[in-house]
């Protein structure tokens, strides 16, 4: 153990690795340890700069410029990964990089693809999807899905420790050596042996970036690797907000504010983590407010709850609607091209209806009018509320049974509007 007067410097790195978008923290810390041999760490930084930095990223990215699309564009013909992130984001949405793409392979949701779908003991049109995507992708470039993570990986860590390296180089300059953390959020109702490759592949990336840019002056090793649940950070930080700030200053938690009161020490509560692509459910008991301590009463499990579950069912009603007779061109790439605009366009649902807007209508050459099923030349109309807002019933109707099933299995959950927090991303 190193004594207390030998002051250790750190480059601590977060990474939430989204589902449909990855984002970043990094700052700068020295340790110590007491006479005990208590850890006494010391952050430089007021404040952990956020990744905003990204490559191709601008201030009016309508994904936000914190969060990194987890878009994938691979070469078909040599499997070799062509662009990630934000290039690729804008690519996919250009109409007019439609016709090139035929020569491409377009992965989105790589961490879907990490859990077997084939292991599900009850298929869903969401793990028929995840099934489909990973065999097309060991299909057509011979590899696998955590080949694919690892190349998308590879890129995010090289990224932040350059620019880390940049921006800490006063900090970090000032000593011999520096030891470097990784902490990775990631579903913690997966199983161990994803969670261990994972780290494995983010240990790699690190010892990659390290090389790349030159820092020899570094501790590093896999037991600085990190997976951390996705869902009890979001609690942590909802709890926070609720229970620690200052409440005289007022909490931008509406409509929830006027329950915060009810959170008392001995309460039990479930958080909801709803994601892009996972779901999650924890049942937590305040210990502490005052310093927060929280104790999870079950583990962790995963729903079948989430953006994904949606997109899914959407897709499956799309194609009973609009079959191969009603187009005429690559069918499957009018699918996913119009799957991808629900993506953004799912955000409004719930919302109440602008005037004449009961339809959502989409430019698609190629479709042949239908009175039948309401389609005209050349344009799409979708019904809003059967193919939209119906699209979210499955989903809705999994989460109403399994909060019906924790109250039944766990009678002490205090049932008010703060019983549930859930974090949406």
């Amino acid at each position: 153990m190193p004594s207390s007067t030998e002051p250790k410097p750190a480059l601590v790195i977060a990474i939430d690795l989204g589902t449909s978008a990855t984002t970043a923290l990094y700052t700068v810390a020295v340790d110590s340890w007491d006479k005990h041999g208590k850890l006494q760490r010391k952050r430089l930084f007021r404040k952990e700069p956020e990744m905003v930095a990204w490559p191709g990223s601008r201030p009016n990215d309508s994904i936000g410029r914190p969060c990194l699309p987890t878009d994938l564009v691979y070469d078909r013909a040599t499997g070799q990964l062509r662009l990630w992130g934000f290039s690729a984001q804008k690519y996919l949405d250009d109409p007019l990089e439609q016709t090139k793409q035929g020569e491409d392979f377009i992965v989105d949701n790589i961490k879907l693809l990490l859990n077997d779908p084939n292991a599900e003991t009850e298929q869903t049109p969401a793990s028929e999807r995840y099934s489909s995507a990973r065999h097309n992708l060991i299909r057509v470039l011979r590899k696998g899905p955590y080949e694919v993570f690892e190349d998308y990986l590879n890129e995010v860590v090289e990224h932040i420790i350059g620019y880390a390296k940049g921006s800490a180089r006063g900090y970090l300059d000032s000593f011999k050596s520096f030891k470097i953390e990784l902490s990775l959020a990631f579903p913690s109702g997966w199983p161990v042996y994803i969670h261990q490759r994972v780290a494995e592949i983010g240990s790699r990336a690190v010892q990659k970036a390290l090389t790349t840019h030159g820092l020899s002056n570094t501790v590093f090793g896999i037991e600085d690797v990190y997976t951390v649940s996705e869902t009890l950070c979001g609690v942590k930080e909802w709890l926070s907000k609720a229970v620690e700030d200052d409440l005289s200053i007022a909490i931008d938690l509406d409509p929830q504010t006027p329950n915060l009161d009810e959170l008392q020490e001995g309460d039990c509560f479930v958080g909801f983590d709803l994601g892009a692509g996972t779901g999650c459910e924890t049942v937590l008991k305040i210990v502490k407010k005052h310093p927060l301590q929280v104790d999870r009463l079950a583990p962790t499990k995963s729903l079948q709850v989430s953006g994904e579950a949606v997109e899914a069912e959407f897709q499956k009603r799309l194609r009973l609607l609009v079959t191969t007779n009603d187009y005429e061109g690559d069918y499957e790439q009018f699918i996913y091209y119009v799957c991808r605009r629900f993506r953004e366009e799912k955000k409004d649902c719930g919302l109440p209806p602008r005037p004449g807007s009961l339809t959502w209508n989409i430019p698609a050459p190629g479709l042949h009018a239908n009175a039948q099923k309401g389609f005209d030349e050349g344009l799409l109309r979708l019904d809003r509320k059967t193919m939209l807002e119906g699209s979210f019933d499955p989903a809705l109707e999994m989460l109403d049974f399994e909060i019906g099933q924790l109250l039944i299995k766990h009678p002490d959950i205090k049932v008010t509007s703060q019983s549930f927090p859930v974090a949406l991303s």
